[in-house]
């Protein structure tokens, strides 16, 4: 109940800033529409990302799922490691390394994700691209593997199939850099930009994880 009134009056003091920010979201779409419209030539290099199965087939996301990734297991463990990993780092620095400061830096991760998942439920709306759900590679050697999961954040399904996509890296980078400014610091554009980058490789070392599991037992996040 602590983080939650945390994450409320984190959310509440920046409602301002999030209204501010709306122009930058703005420019991500024309940017994540431009990202779109580039050369058809690498058609060949989407089709080598594409997947047979049911997971690859475009559907646009439904609110209940839409909800599962802002509370959902998934959302807290991320939000979770990412404020452990911030905590070790002492970042931001206005937040104490006590329990009262991974409480603000988990506040603060937590509301990146809603805000990041949220930017991502109307992109895919806007331009029919959805994040890909993550399957294990049929690939069958270490290093494809290890890339195909590394990749995972940037692979999106739309009804010309799977391929690679900016969409998630816009919504992160967004995010990371609307949460800035509810702290006591204000806005800090260059901190944003790192926050949206922690958060897309905590998505990927999630995707190693679930590509090599050794056991056959999995945690709920995986």
């Amino acid at each position: 109940m602590i983080v939650i009134r945390r994450v409320v009056r984190l959310l509440d003091r920046g409602r301002t800033t999030i209204v501010g920010g709306a122009a930058a979201v703005v420019c991500c779409l024309v940017l994540h529409s431009s990202a779109r419209a580039q050369d058809p030539a690498r058609d060949s290099a989407r089709r080598a990302w594409s997947d047979t199965s049911s997971a690859s087939v475009y559907h646009p996301e439904p609110f209940s799922a839409y909800a599962r990734g802002i509370v959902g297991p998934r959302a807290i463990a991320r939000a979770t490691l990412l404020a452990g990993f911030d905590q070790w780092r002492g970042n931001p620095s206005a937040y104490s390394r006590t329990w009262r400061g991974f409480g603000d830096r988990l506040g603060s991760r937590f509301a990146q994700v809603s805000i990041s998942h949220t930017l991502q439920f109307g992109l895919s709306r806007a331009f029919d691209e959805r994040i890909a759900v993550y399957r294990p590679c049929v690939c069958g050697d270490t290093s494809s593997r290890f890339t195909y999961a590394l990749l995972s954040p940037l692979r999106v399904t739309s009804p010309s199939g799977v391929h690679l996509s900016v969409m998630n890296p816009i919504s992160e980078v967004a995010s990371g850099i609307l949460v800035t400014g509810v702290r006591s610091s204000g806005l800090h554009v260059a901190e944003g930009i790192r926050d949206g980058v922690t958060g897309l490789a905590a998505e990927s070392a999630l995707s190693m994880l679930r590509e090599f599991w050794p056991w056959k037992r999995r945690p709920p996040f995986l």
